[in-house]
């Protein structure tokens, strides 16, 4: 990631970080019931490790070495499904 993009997180203490190394940090505290903030949420992201998490059974055991091209392969089926349903909704 680029420094100065903005990086969007819920309250955990490791993210408090991210200003310091460059980064636009904004927080959605969910300890305090917020779970949207404007246009600001984690939703998105939350969703997609849930789907993750979902999908990793079939590998059984994720090994390190091979943890990314894991991930990579989950994104591409995600934003492939996101899109197939974005588009299916244009044409209700």
């Amino acid at each position: 990631m680029e420094r100065g993009s903005i990086v969007i997180t819920d309250e955990f203490k490791s993210y408090k970080r991210l200003i310091y190394n460059g980064y636009i940090h904004r927080v959605v505290e969910h300890n305090k019931g917020e779970y949207k903030r404007g246009v600001v949420h984690i939703n998105g992201i939350e969703n997609f490790w849930n789907w993750v998490k979902e999908k990793k059974v079939k590998f059984h055991r994720t090994f390190r070495k091979n943890l990314l091209l894991y991930l990579k392969e989950f994104l591409f089926l995600y934003l492939t499904k996101l899109k197939f349903i974005r588009g299916c909704r244009r044409w209700r």
